[in-house]
């Protein structure tokens, strides 16, 4: 992508965030610039080895799912809770000290968890814990858009969390979602930056910017800071299958879920 009212650059640390934005946003109002976080591996990170081994062994996982069906991925998150970890981004001091509008964009599902807790809820909750809220960025506390779809489920707003469901493509990628929310409201920010661990993300955004938005800019900021640490552990296949088999019993005793058998 070329257009000219776009800039996408790669970031590691708050440093040089702040020092790109501030060349690129100081001729804007604070009110009409939208910056928009990720949550996980930008904001707060889940510091586990299961999860740092995940691509490595996502056949085994998958595996393990299907055997282990009636609970989710967010069901499993709420057993790691001691592992989930603010970044460096994610310091709610710096986060505080923006003056633009914020919001956070997820590709989480929502719905129930195992319990009946609204995954929504959680995810408010679990950044609100760590000093990170963006709830008073706009008047509205709840919005459901029910024009877009995946799997039953609608991207929902809440508390300041958009959540644009799993699917990173067709009519729930966060570009889409971002979009439709934006229009739903009646906000039309001047400049609109996304940042996020997912090139992925920033392309689908800035290509419904341009389509729906055309005259807002768009700056994209690709945050590898949790890309820094590979895993000090190396963690077998066997190990993985072992460790996550355990963490799916512990999810089934917490919620009183009768294992398969």
């Amino acid at each position: 992508m070329s257009d000219v009212r776009a800039d996408v650059c790669i970031c590691y640390s708050v440093e040089e965030i702040d020092k790109y934005l501030t060349d690129k946003i100081a001729e804007y109002n604070s009110d009409d610039v939208l910056c928009v976080f990720d949550v996980d591996d930008t904001l707060i990170t889940l510091d586990h080895p299961l999860v740092q081994y995940l691509d490595k062994y996502g056949a085994v996982y998958k595996k393990l799912l299907k055997k282990y069906h009636r609970v989710t991925d967010m069901d499993l998150r709420r057993c790691l809770p001691t592992y989930v970890k603010s970044t460096e981004l994610g310091t709610s001091e710096w986060l505080k000290s923006l003056p633009y509008k914020k919001i956070a964009l997820t590709a989480s599902p929502t719905g129930k968890c195992a319990d009946e807790t609204l995954m929504t809820e959680y995810r408010y909750q679990e950044l609100k814990e760590r000093g990170i809220t963006f709830e008073t960025t706009f008047d509205t506390q709840f919005i459901e858009l029910k024009a877009l779809t995946c799997k039953g489920q609608h991207p929902t707003y809440h508390k300041g969390i958009l959540f644009s469901l799993q699917k990173l493509t067709g009519e729930t990628s966060k570009g889409i979602v971002l979009c439709t929310f934006l229009k739903k409201i009646g906000y039309t920010p001047k400049c609109v930056v996304l940042i996020d661990d997912r090139q992925i993300n920033l392309d689908t955004v800035q290509t419904e910017l341009e389509t729906h938005y055309p005259n807002t800019k768009f700056i994209g900021i690709l945050y590898t800071g949790t890309k820094k640490d590979e895993p000090s552990d190396v963690v077998t296949e066997d190990d993985f299958r072992k460790g996550a088999e355990e963490l799916f019993k512990k999810c089934y005793r917490k919620f009183n879920i009768p294992e398969p058998e």
